[in-house]
């Protein structure tokens, strides 16, 4: 019966796609060494016990003691039917006993109860066993900060320890100097040939041409270069006023075209990044974007940074603009494309995080600028 409802268990959770390495059944002590190995040798996102019957707790927490620091879902299995009617494969009590010590003082994990052929009780594993996944691949993240906090912005400032021990990724940081001294060495000529050929199509506004994109792309190649040399998993640009004013190139359409490859943005805030990374490992990988609030009217949010969106992320028609206000540059000012999205953000929350989100669905814009700025 054991072997049964083991095995049923293990096939329900690979038809929800799940990539399942199963230990030996541990029953009694000396099921443990094997089962205690491949816990120990194996790296996995998720651990998931399951408790088909009574069960010696000494026995569960021996496999487990390793690990308890893991996300688990302790699937646990109840009352079954048969003819005869209801049977359970142990003592109820004994068996919610050995759950409660497995799950005691852990706030990663989850509770599960009932059967294999329970559709609702299956599916109950899949988001957790997303956002453990998710924890699992932020904790060998590696972000790249060139510069720091921009303008003042309170809540871009971080705690580096806190973010490492909490929520996974390193951070490393590099002056802007590093990414414009790179930028400066690349080739103009292959510059305007590459760009002149990304860009074929776009709509280049106020009188751009594709080699006033040159820039835009040398700065990309530069990122493109030290993200490959430092393994980097995202980056994030501080812009004002150091590149914006004092080099007079805005990263803007550099982080557009980086963005579908590496999770980007801007103004070295550490917070925004992690939040976009979270949404990139719990979409299973999809680009991320980020925008000021501009205004709110009832249900509607208008979100739009100052230059920056991947460019899968916009319209077919692509548009470039240049900057007018207090810093030069080109930049990305193509509308968002229709579909449904998840806004999220990171913040600090004393010793822990908390985290916002909410889901909406791109519509029609309306024009908007900031004094001073094109569209």
């Amino acid at each position: 019966m054991l072997t049964h409802f083991s095995e049923a268990s293990c096939g329900a959770l690979r038809d929800l796609g799940l990539d399942l390495q199963c230990t030996p059944m541990v029953i009694t002590e000396k099921d443990i060494p094997p089962a205690r190995k491949m816990v120990r040798e194996t790296d996995v996102d998720l651990y998931i016990p399951l408790v088909l019957s009574w069960l010696e707790a000494t026995n569960v927490m021996a496999v487990l003691e390793q690990v308890l620091h893991r996300p688990m879902l302790l699937w646990s299995h109840m009352k079954f039917e048969e003819e005869g009617g209801a049977n359970q494969p142990g003592i109820d009590r004994r068996r919610r006993r050995g759950a409660g010590d497995a799950r005691r003082g852990r706030r990663e994990v989850q509770v599960v109860h009932g059967q294999p052929d329970e559709p609702e009780v299956v599916q109950a594993a899949l988001p957790f066993a997303r956002a453990a996944q998710a924890d699992h691949q932020l904790r060998e993240r590696r972000i790249g900060l060139f510069g720091y906090a921009s303008m003042g912005m309170y809540t871009a400032t971080f705690d580096h320890v806190k973010l490492r021990k909490l929520l996974g990724p390193e951070v490393f940081h590099f002056d802007q100097y590093t990414l414009i001294r790179l930028a400066e060495a690349r080739d103009t000529d292959q510059a305007e040939s590459e760009i002149a050929k990304l860009c074929e199509g776009w709509q280049l506004t106020g009188g751009l041409e594709p080699k006033h994109l040159a820039p835009s792309w040398r700065i990309y190649d530069a990122l493109r270069e030290l993200v490959a040399e430092n393994r980097l998993d995202a980056v994030t640009v501080k812009c004002q006023y150091e590149m914006s004013q004092d080099w007079g190139i805005t990263p803007c359409l550099a982080l557009s075209i980086l963005g579908d490859d590496v999770t980007s943005s801007c103004e070295g805030d550490i917070y925004l990044i992690g939040t976009q990374l979270i949404l990139r490992y719990l979409s299973g990988g999809g680009t991320t974007s980020y925008g000021d609030v501009h205004r709110g009217r009832g249900t509607d949010i208008v979100f739009g940074a100052c230059g920056f969106a991947p460019l899968s992320l916009g319209r077919k028609d692509k548009i470039i603009r240049s900057h007018t206000a207090i810093y030069e540059g080109v930049y990305n000012a193509t509308p968002y494309k229709e579909g449904t999205v998840t806004c999220a953000r990171l913040a600090n929350d004393g010793d822990s995080f908390k985290i916002h989100a909410t889901v909406g669905t791109v519509i029609e814009p309306p024009q908007l600028h900031e004094v001073g700025c094109p569209p």
